[in-house]
């Protein structure tokens, strides 16, 4: 059974399920959305800064929040990605990257989470989904701030061809 703030990514939830829990925490129109795209290719690259609050250095305070995001980020099971949780400096700290085949919906849900889970809490989350029509040749950035999560085009990489690759070339031999 799921508590109120238990990760939405226990292996008791089924990911591909659009239960109760998932649409009171994230919303209804951000999981319609996640589960509306279809993906060939899903390269993301996220980073986030745990807090619960703007003012609090407290590391005891945050120690629950903190095992579920080792939970949440430990149960993504793409087998193609890696993931880190470290405190320094009394900051605790989260890292991950990835690119398996096909979408996966726990690293999608996992910044919508954290807004509401622990607010206070900051970072960038880099997506790649080259079948996604409306964004195939670019990256798009999630932020997460003050308990929200922004997206935007990102501008450093996109568009991603010619910026970072080549256009298909039937006659190159490689």
């Amino acid at each position: 059974m799921i508590t109120k703030h238990a990760s939405p990514f226990a292996k008791k939830v089924e990911p591909s399920c659009a239960n109760a829990y998932y649409l009171a925490v994230v919303g209804e129109t951000m999981v319609s959305r996640i589960r509306s795209w279809a993906f060939a290719m899903f390269e993301y690259h996220g980073w986030a800064i745990v807090r619960q609050d703007t003012y609090s250095t407290n590391e005891a305070s945050l120690n629950d929040i903190v095992e579920e995001v080792r939970q949440a980020l430990g149960e993504f099971g793409d087998g193609s990605g890696v993931r880190d949780v470290r405190w320094i400096n009394g900051t605790c700290m989260v890292w991950f990257a990835g690119c398996p085949n096909h979408r996966n919906e726990r690293v999608l849900l996992f910044f919508p989470w954290l807004a509401q889970r622990a607010p206070a809490s900051y970072g960038l989350l880099y997506l790649w989904a080259d079948e996604r029509r409306e964004c195939e040749n670019e990256f798009r950035v999630w932020r997460l701030l003050r308990g929200r999560v922004e997206e935007s085009v990102d501008l450093l990489l996109s568009p991603c061809i010619p910026t970072i690759e080549d256009a298909y070339d039937p006659d190159c031999k490689d």
